[in-house]
């Protein structure tokens, strides 16, 4: 997993607040004020929807923490009879929530308009964030249209008064989204939160030779991809750490090593071979015989490895967290490398 917008480029508060105000409070929030279904609603029912319309803020534009400490985890202490309610969907109070935060009407708007278009291409995802190996892109025309789907980190079905939290809603590949993650529980006490913190340098992709085997360089560019596995490992952390273990967990539930074993061994044993070509010397000769055509070292090696590999973009291209992870566990650079200095 990788952060989103892990390079700043986007004032995610800003872009929250105005989904708030040009969408949210322009389409839904006087509905909270002329249910027709009211009379059939409980006090708790009643109650349990002014602490709704109290928080709103919060609830749409709270950061994963706050939705987690200050919405659910008070909702579940005073509304646990509605919230039970919630879980059968010819419910009065189900109806009016799913009225209220209505996910069918943000999905079905326009690119002009707030809605499932204008969130994915605002927030500037181009790549699934549960994953890093797909793009999802977003466009919008009247000959045709596509974005990437959207998960709800902690599921519309268990949190319908979440279905239009800002950062709850996750741009991700079909992959990721329907066929892995479904409708599993995730809590930022078992799981990462792309919003919070990616995996980073903390968990890394590994190369494991099979049967300590003596790496013949010739022969693993040749396509023997057999004599090696991709794994996890942490140059920082014990495997009872905390972190090490969501980010575990989190991969697990993605099938990260089973899905980069089956699809980008080969893109591995090409970083694998850079590793013996490539060194601080070759990249200060380009940098001296490019001078107008590289502004640092950075430049260089993002040519040399045909990807990113600066950890603040992870998220401009697939593939980039493993390209960075196995270029520095074979010290392309060298242990000398000005690139991983400045940017571990």
């Amino acid at each position: 997993m990788i952060r989103i917008n892990s390079n700043n480029s986007i004032n995610l508060e800003m872009l929250a607040q105005d989904y708030f105000t040009n969408y949210f409070k322009k389409n839904f929030i006087n509905i909270f004020d002329n249910l027709p279904q009211k009379s059939r609603l409980s006090k708790e029912d009643k109650a349990f929807l002014n602490f709704l319309k109290d928080k709103i803020d919060t609830v749409i534009m709270g950061s994963p923490e706050e939705l987690e400490s200050k919405i659910i985890k008070e909702v579940n202490k005073l509304y646990s009879n509605s919230i039970q309610k919630l879980k059968s969907k010819k419910s009065p109070i189900t109806k009016v929530v799913k009225k209220i935060f209505n996910y069918d009407h943000f999905v079905e708007r326009g690119d002009h308009e707030w809605g499932a278009y204008k969130f994915t291409k605002e927030l500037g995802v181009s790549v699934c964030p549960y994953c890093n190996r797909s793009f999802i892109t977003t466009y919008y025309s009247k000959n045709g249209k596509t974005r990437p789907t959207i998960d709800h980190y902690l599921d519309k079905a268990s949190y319908p008064y979440l279905a239009l939290s800002f950062y709850n809603l996750i741009p991700s590949c079909y992959t990721c989204n329907s066929s892995l993650k479904g409708t599993k529980t995730f809590t930022i006490d078992k799981f990462l939160h792309p919003h919070i913190k990616g995996m980073g340098d903390d968990f890394r992709f590994t190369v494991k030779f099979l049967n300590d085997y003596n790496v013949d360089y010739l022969t693993l560019f040749d396509r023997n991809i057999n004599i090696f596995e991709l794994d996890f490992t942490s140059p920082t952390l014990p495997k009872d750490d905390e972190f090490y273990i969501k980010a575990e967990r989190t991969a697990n539930k993605f099938k990260l090593k089973e899905l980069y074993n089956e699809a980008h061994k080969d893109y591995v044993v090409e970083q694998i071979v850079r590793a013996r070509i490539y060194n601080r010397n070759y990249i200060n000769s380009l940098l001296e015989t490019f001078p107008t055509l590289f502004s640092g070292p950075d430049d260089a090696i993002r040519l040399l490895t045909g990807n990113y590999t600066a950890l603040e973009d992870q998220d401009k291209r697939v593939l980039a967290k493993l390209t960075r992870d196995i270029t520095n566990e074979f010290k392309i650079y060298d242990d000398e490398s000005l690139f991983f200095k400045k940017t571990m």
